[in-house]
C-alpha cells in the first residue's frame, strides 16, 4: 500500500503515485467510487485525495477540521454524505467541502478506532470498532452491540457487511457473526468451513454471495 494507486483499463494497469499525479501520498488505505468520474482516495499520511474528472481536491487537517490525516476507511451513506474513520480519531461526517462533524469516544458518541463503515437499507449506519459494532440512526447513536448485550462473538469487529436480505455480517478476530435483527448466529473454524477465524474483509456481490477475507485466504460463505 506504499506504492500509490493502480487503475486497470481492461488490458493494462495505469499506475498513479506522488511523482506522476495529484496524489499527495503513496500510502493508499481505502478507495470509494461515488461516480465513474468521482473517486475518493483515503491515504495513511495526507488525508483524502479526490479525483473529480481530471481535477484533484484535497481534504486534510490543513483544508478541513478532520482529526488527523491517517484515513482508515470511508463510505457514503444513503443520503450521499461521506463518513470517514481516521486513525484513533473516531468517525467524521462531511457537511460541506471544508467542514466535518466529528464523533469520538471523548464526546461519548463513538469509539476512536473504527475499522469498517457500512450503511444498511433502513437508514442505519454500522461501524465496526474495537469495542463492538456501533449503530447510527436518525442523526444520533442508536446502540452499540458487544459481547455483553448480544450474541456477537467478539468485541473487535474488523469488517461489516449487509446482505440482500438485510442481515448484518460482522467479521471479528475470533470468527463471524450474523445478526438478522432478532437473532445472532456465529461461525468459526470449529462449526463451519471457515479457513481462519480472523476475518478482516466482507463483501456481498450483486447476486448475494458473501465473500470473506481471512488470514487463511478468501472464503465464499454458504449457509
Amino acid at each position: 500500500r506504499s506504492n500509490g494507486l493502480s487503475k486497470f483499463d481492461g488490458s493494462a494497469f495505469i499506475n498513479l503515485n506522488e511523482s506522476n499525479s495529484g496524489l499527495l501520498s503513496n500510502d493508499i488505505t481505502t478507495i470509494v467510487i461515488k461516480a465513474p468520474n468521482d473517486i475518493w482516495i483515503g491515504t495513511g499520511t495526507a488525508g483524502i485525495c479526490r479525483l473529480l474528472d481530471t481535477n484533484w481536491i484535497y481534504y486534510n487537517t490543513t483544508t478541513t477540521n478532520l482529526p488527523n490525516n491517517s484515513i482508515e476507511t470511508m463510505a457514503f451513506d444513503n443520503s450521499g454524505l461521506l463518513w470517514v474513520a481516521t486513525n484513533l480519531g473516531g468517525v467524521s461526517r462531511m457537511e460541506n467541502d471544508s467542514t466535518f462533524v466529528n464523533y469520538s469516544v471523548i464526546a461519548g458518541k463513538a469509539f476512536n478506532m473504527v475499522s469498517s463503515i457500512v450503511p444498511d437499507n433502513e437508514g442505519r449506519i454500522w461501524f465496526g470498532t474495537e469495542h463492538g459494532v456501533a449503530v447510527f440512526y436518525n442523526n444520533s447513536w442508536d446502540t452499540t452491540y458487544n459481547i455483553n448485550n448480544s450474541g456477537l462473538i467478539s468485541n473487535v469487529v474488523l469488517a461489516v457487511g449487509v446482505d440482500l436480505f438485510g442481515n448484518k455480517w460482522l467479521g471479528t478476530w475470533e470468527g463471524l457473526s450474523r445478526f438478522d435483527g432478532s437473532h445472532w448466529t456465529s461461525y468459526t473454524t470449529l462449526n463451519s468451513g471457515l479457513p481462519n477465524d480472523f476475518i478482516e474483509a466482507i463483501k456481498i456481490d450483486m447476486v448475494g454471495n458473501i465473500w470473506l477475507g481471512t488470514n487463511g485466504g478468501v472464503a465464499e460463505f454458504y449457509e
